[in-house]
């Protein structure tokens, strides 16, 4: 990987984390947030959506976290690159 084509792959890792951030705040931006907009899991079907407020917030900081770990994932990688391009 060449050092430019690891930071073009920083800016859209970066990107997509700072879009899920957004969204995940958007949404309610903690689980009460989300409990309260979409409803507890425990409710009856017809006074939720989906799954509720619980499983949304899970599955939505779960790739929040997926692409953080892919951002650092690259930013390592560019190090390398970095280090390697130097020598």
């Amino acid at each position: 990987m060449t050092p430019q084509a690891a930071a073009r792959g920083l800016a859209g890792a970066y990107a997509a984390v700072s879009e899920q951030r957004r969204w995940v705040e958007d949404h309610g931006g903690s689980r009460a947030g989300y409990v309260a907009r979409y409803g507890d899991s425990s409710a009856p079907a017809d006074e939720r959506q989906g799954d509720g407020g619980q499983a949304i917030y899970n599955a939505d900081i779960a790739r929040l976290r997926d692409l953080e770990a892919d951002l650092a994932s690259l930013a390592g990688r560019a190090a390398l690159a970095r280090s390697r391009a130097r020598r």
